[in-house]
């Protein structure tokens, strides 16, 4: 399962934060996309939630 976070606009644009179960696919993402996004191993829980910024 993907789950992705937009907690809105950054001077850059938007921010990215994906989760996923597959190390595999968060390997691709962070090879293919690392530069504009943050992709995380694992399982999104209520911990990630408060950690972001509002």
């Amino acid at each position: 399962m993907r789950a992705g976070v937009l907690p809105g606009p950054s001077a850059g644009g938007v921010r990215y934060l994906g989760f996923d179960i597959s190390t595999r696919y968060v390997d691709y993402a962070t090879r293919r996309w690392g530069h504009r996004a943050r992709f995380v191993n694992g399982t999104f829980t209520e911990a990630q939630l408060a950690t972001l910024p509002r």
